[in-house]
């Protein structure tokens, strides 16, 4: 008899759109229950019910309740709409690291329009999310950016498991859509050392074939001229995306971020960062102040109002937030919240921040 349990539940109700999934999962030292919640479409936050183990029956009871109090609250199951899967290795260390990319101003632009040794994609708003298979396990497995193993949608399992061999591709996942633009390893033999062209190449091979419109498998696509560059990114301008990424076609794979600088390096035409909760505004508010860092020292950067389609953030969540600019020592302006992140360790340094330019000489004549 299979002891595990899966439940899918989601709501919809005015501009609110969210997704909830629960899971009651076996291990050796007994049973747990955890949790995938969102907005529907976006990357989710995992969450475990269970800081120690239980028996099978407080582990069903607790599993029920979690259920019970959500389908109260409107939500409910639907058909065709799978939950995730791999929860039951949650958090497992894999070794396996993503290539993390630093920024260029705008003014750098036109160089790499114009340099024919790199390609332009646009930049996912999603989760880093790299998909492997190996011949020993025969079976998918996710791995986000802090290389620790997470659940991901059934459907994108179902989709990968006709891609022969074991492989190893890196992407940003979406809702339910993984957007693949790396392949480190495919067939069984290591793609690290090769130049991103020829990864690239083999990647579209691969993942062509389960591409398209309603599939769960996409294919980033790639700029390589400076008219294809220029007009694209115009493009993807006027649609209101986070960014584009520019990578030089000749480098290999190189796990981490350089210290600056580097191959692969991204434009974001959205100023984002990832703040920490330091605690509630007034008490039945739907809004949270938040810190950055100054070295090891936190900075107060302000308050944001969580929208009805998230849940509020516990105190010391990391969250990412999207804004306009800094007042130079004072807060975000116009913070908008975009939901927590459990694969960072801590919140950005203030100094990353874009502050308007002016800002500084107006306060100052104000204090004059």
């Amino acid at each position: 008899m299979n002891e595990e349990k899966h439940v899918a539940l989601y709501s919809q109700e005015g501009k609110s759109n969210k997704e909830y999934h629960v899971h009651l999962i076996k291990k050796q030292n007994g049973y747990h229950v955890s949790i995938e919640y969102g907005r529907r479409g976006s990357s989710l936050t995992c969450s475990s019910k269970t800081p120690v183990p239980l028996d099978l029956d407080k582990a069903t009871a607790l599993f029920d309740s979690q259920v019970h109090s959500k389908k109260l609250k409107g939500y409910c199951e639907e058909a065709g709409k799978a939950p995730y899967v791999g929860s039951d290795k949650e958090n497992k260390i894999t070794g396996v690291l993503p290539q993390l990319l630093n920024n260029i101003d705008e003014e750098d632009l036109d160089d790499y329009f114009d340099d024919p040794n790199y390609c332009m994609q646009e930049k996912k708003d999603g989760k880093r999310i790299l998909f492997r298979k190996s011949a020993q396990l025969s079976e998918v497995e996710a791995i986000n950016r802090k290389g620790l193993l997470v659940g991901f949608p059934t459907s994108i399992a179902g989709a990968l498991e006709s891609v022969s061999g074991s492989w190893l591709l890196d992407g940003e996942l979406i809702g339910e859509t993984i957007w693949f633009f790396d392949a480190l390893e495919l067939s069984g033999s290591s793609l690290l050392g090769s130049p991103y062209h020829q990864r690239y190449k083999l990647l579209a091979s691969n993942v062509s074939i389960l591409d398209g419109e309603g599939s769960p498998i996409r294919l980033v696509e790639t700029s390589f001229t400076s008219q294809e560059k220029r007009k694209r990114f115009k493009a993807l301008k006027k649609q209101g995306v986070e960014g584009v990424v520019f990578k030089k076609l000749d480098a290999i794979y190189k796990p981490g971020r350089p210290s600056s600088g580097g191959d692969q390096l991204k434009f974001k035409f959205t100023n984002t960062c990832t703040c920490q909760v330091a605690g509630d505004t007034e008490k039945g508010k739907r809004s949270v102040y938040i810190q950055m860092l100054d070295g090891k020292e936190k900075v107060d950067v302000g308050k944001v109002t969580v929208l009805p389609n998230f849940n509020v953030p516990k105190v010391g969540a990391l969250v990412e937030i999207k804004y306009l600019y800094r007042h130079v020592h004072g807060a975000l302006y116009q913070p908008i919240y975009l939901g927590e992140r459990d694969d960072l360790e801590q919140a950005d340094q203030v100094s990353t921040v874009k502050v308007k330019e002016g800002i500084e000489d107006e306060e100052e004549e104000k204090e004059g």
